[in-house]
């Protein structure tokens, strides 16, 4: 029998609220004082320049959704009976749990576009944010609308309220579970294609480097003296966390969920084993109407602890650090702070730089050399900081230029234009 048997109420029971509550509050808290922090670095001029990043804005207005995620939820919990706010406050909930996931899919979908793609970030944040707008309203209005939120007295707790169970579990796949799945494979797919490209480019480099040192003539020629996973670590990190983060949280949401969907069906009552994943799991307040709870609100401690996790992320955010090291040294320029990580203002060149020619190429000619000494990265968005990246050649006999493959570069040229792709990640 042991986990099969069913749940008998005891001492925990009772405190269920309350630990939700415990973890809830300190995450909306932080979020809050994160706010506050890019709010203070964004108004200051020395720093101002380090939070002007596409992916740093997206991380703000999810931070922003989660807050108002965060305190209808706690306004939902608190509820101890029927109330005409019930709709209102899961609406709000909805509307901050797929904004905020939508959010996180656009950081890990634009930085792809730039890198990979070569698309304008500053020009697709608008249509991020509108779509992700789109569909959070929508699904929400329409859940709302149709008076699927408010009080369910089978758990006496703010959710979804319809009594037919399988009607219930549509609902809730069609208005909220299949969208944040989407977005999370998104996620996960994108940095896939981020770390395969800077793979495939490391393994085009290192044949690159073995056949110049073949042909070349040259001693003192170094092309990219560090690998892209050296160099560009920071970016990486940073692209890979938010993937993580909903892997974490959305699979295993799902997973519980679809379980303890056949486990109530299967039994008509809930089992221990399926009380003690209703804790750890997804919101049994949308699947309520499959047990008997006796009054308990079960609340969905993975839900509660977004919060928390993403402030912690948004925390370490690299941009924000960067900001936070210029205003503990006011003096220092933006070029002159020391680089905590490598930069990701990276494009993708033309294989092969032509005799002659003159391109911005990651190696670069004798004669470019001597009129631009150095060039520097400049700082990534919610990812790293600055990384000087020089390549020195002769200046008495260089004729041609090393292959760079695919070359990962610091500038890209659309016509006339020339512009730094790190404020466009």
């Amino acid at each position: 029998m042991g986990l099969s048997r069913p749940h008998m109420p005891t001492v925990l029971d009772d405190h269920v609220t309350d630990m939700i509550l415990g973890i809830m509050i300190p995450g909306t808290f932080l979020t809050l004082l994160l706010l506050s922090g890019y709010a203070y670095a964004a108004w200051r001029p020395v720093s101002r320049s380090s939070l002007n990043r596409v992916s740093f804005r997206l991380l703000v207005y999810a931070l922003i959704a989660n807050i108002i995620y965060s305190v209808a939820f706690i306004k939902g919990v608190v509820f101890s009976g029927p109330d005409t706010r019930c709709g209102h406050v899961i609406f709000l909930v909805n509307f901050g749990q797929i904004f905020s996931a939508g959010m996180f899919f656009c950081i890990a979908l634009n930085l792809q576009l730039v890198l990979v793609h070569h698309v304008h970030g500053q020009r697709m944040e608008k249509y991020y944010v509108f779509v992700a707008l789109l569909l959070g309203g929508t699904l929400s209005t329409t859940g709302w609308a149709a008076g699927q939120f408010g009080w369910n007295a089978q758990s006496h707790t703010c959710w979804f309220r319809n009594p037919d169970p399988r009607a219930l579990t549509r609902w809730v796949v069609g208005l909220q579970t299949c969208w944040v799945l989407f977005m999370a494979l998104g996620e996960v797919a994108a940095f896939t294609a981020i770390f395969g490209c800077i793979y495939s480019y490391e393994l085009k480099a290192r044949r690159c480097r073995e056949e110049f040192e073949q042909r070349s003539t040259f001693q003192d020629c170094q092309i990219w003296p560090k690998s892209p996973f050296t160099k560009h670590r920071n970016m990486i990190l940073r692209v890979g966390l938010y993937p993580l983060m909903s892997c974490l949280m959305n699979f295993t949401t799902c997973i519980l969920d679809l379980y303890q969907i056949k486990s109530a069906e299967g039994s008509g009552y809930l089992t221990e084993i399926a009380w003690r994943l209703n804790i750890l799991g997804p919101p049994r307040l949308s699947l309520s109407s499959l047990y008997m709870l006796t009054g308990d609100r079960l609340d969905l401690l993975m839900y509660s602890v977004r919060p928390l996790f993403y402030g912690m992320l948004a925390a370490t955010d690299p941009a924000f650090m960067r900001a936070v090291r210029l205003l503990r040294r006011p003096g220092q320029t933006e070029s002159t702070t020391p680089c905590t990580g490598p930069a990701v203002s990276l494009e993708f060149a033309p294989q092969y730089a032509s005799e002659g020619t003159d391109h911005d190429f990651g190696v670069q000619t004798a004669e470019r050399k001597t009129s631009q000494p150095d060039v520097e990265a400049g700082g990534s968005g919610a990812g790293a900081g600055d990384v000087d990246s020089h390549v020195h050649l002769p200046t008495h006999t260089a004729k041609r230029t090393p292959p760079t493959p695919g070359g990962l570069e610091l500038h890209r040229r659309r016509g006339s234009e020339t512009f730094d792709v790190a404020s466009h990640i």
